[in-house]
């Protein structure tokens, strides 16, 4: 990871601890510690993650570019439920039910 100082930055600027950070990851503080030190590197999966707790492009997360987005719950809940309706769409077209669709929406 390029630049491992931005996990901290941004762990603190949305005002957690570290062992806030691990307990939502299901990890060891130790190991939130280590990334943020440059230590260990996190996988993309874990990267991945971090940048979604975050509200940041994985981008942002690994380079320190691209977008830093600021999502309200609302935004948040509006994206679920538009995932949820495309994985509707999707199991429909799979299952060719596509007339189905029509008549969800």
């Amino acid at each position: 990871m390029k630049n491992y100082k931005i996990l901290a930055k941004l762990r603190k600027k949305q005002k957690l601890t570290a062992k806030e950070v691990a307990e939502k990851l299901n990890f060891d503080n130790s190991t939130i510690s280590c990334y943020e030190r440059g230590k260990a590197e996190p996988s993309i999966d874990v990267l991945a993650k971090l940048a979604q707790m975050f509200h940041v492009s994985l981008d942002f997360i690994v380079n320190g570019e691209g977008k830093q987005i600021t999502l309200s719950e609302d935004d948040i809940n509006l994206l679920i439920q538009f995932n949820i309706f495309l994985s509707r769409v999707c199991m429909c077209l799979k299952t060719n039910k596509g007339a189905e669709i029509n008549e969800e929406l």
